[in-house]
């Protein structure tokens, strides 16, 4: 029997949180960083990934320093990592000084592996923590202070940013690509809380609605985790180490008609046809 050949595999880590602090709010802030040491040890000697996805949260923002000290251990990863950025992350460095640090211009990017087109988002474009002077910080205080209901810890994309992931969504229909969503923070409640979706996830979920070549949304910041199909689309979140006991990732493997999650630590394994 031949063995079926996969289009695309990659790992997905979320909220190490890490921070030289003692544990609170039952997060063990140390433990971020052994377990991303260890996980980026174990996909060492793993064969077939095509990239790490950091799914934001890299630290906890308490002291400066831990952000560049927690990249120096991605740095020994053997396979390409990718970045999302995280509401804790931007404690301590701004937008722009994080993706400097990664190596990047922006949050906001797109590549393509066989028939899917990924698309990391920056979901804390438009929140409390954009960069001072700009229309999306203003914007995001006017909304917060109208809506004291929500969350500061969470985001929304700006109306730019959105029309550009219409853009890219639409190109990716035109090529015959499934698209692939990777940013921090979720959209479905029920794969989350209502507490950690974007302040916008109603707009969202009916601009996927609309883009019926969107099969995946992947995002961490809920760190119990959850998973749920919306209308065909996954929406994944994936645990956050520093609340699993043990070092903790989802390796995601993608075929024509499904994904595959195995398990690393304490996440948990399932497949998941494509539908649309």
């Amino acid at each position: 029997m031949t063995k079926e050949t996969y289009i695309a595999r990659f790992a997905l880590i979320a909220d190490t949180q890490y921070a030289d602090s003692d544990t609170r709010y039952g997060r063990n802030y140390r433990r971020g960083k052994t377990h991303l040491e260890s996980l980026v040890a174990t996909l060492n000697a793993m064969q077939g990934i095509d990239f790490v996805f950091n799914l934001g949260d890299l630290v906890n923002g308490d002291a400066d320093g831990e952000f560049p000290l927690m990249l120096d251990i991605f740095s020994h990863c053997r396979h390409p990592v990718k970045h999302t950025i995280g509401n804790h992350d931007l404690v301590k460095q701004t937008v722009p000084q994080a993706a400097a640090l990664c190596g990047i211009d922006s949050f906001f990017y797109d590549f393509t592996i066989g028939g899917f087109r990924f698309i990391a988002l920056d979901s804390l474009d438009e929140s409390i923590y954009a960069p001072q002077g700009t229309d999306r910080l203003e914007r995001a205080n006017q909304f917060f202070a109208a809506h004291p209901e929500k969350y500061g810890y969470n985001g929304r994309l700006s109306p730019e940013r959105i029309a550009w992931l219409e853009r890219l969504l639409d190109d990716a229909a035109t090529r015959g690509q499934r698209a692939i969503i990777l940013t921090h923070i979720p959209i479905l409640p029920e794969a989350a809380c209502i507490d950690t979706v974007a302040w916008n996830h109603e707009e969202m979920l009916q601009l996927i609605d609309r883009h019926p070549n969107v099969v995946a949304w992947l995002a961490g910041h809920e760190h119990a985790g959850g998973c749920k199909i919306r209308n065909g689309v996954i929406h994944k979140c994936v645990k956050g180490n520093c609340q699993t006991e043990q070092p903790t990732a989802s390796i995601v493997t993608l075929y024509s008609d499904r994904m595959e999650l195995a398990a690393i630590g304490d996440e948990t394994e399932a497949v998941h046809a494509f539908i649309r």
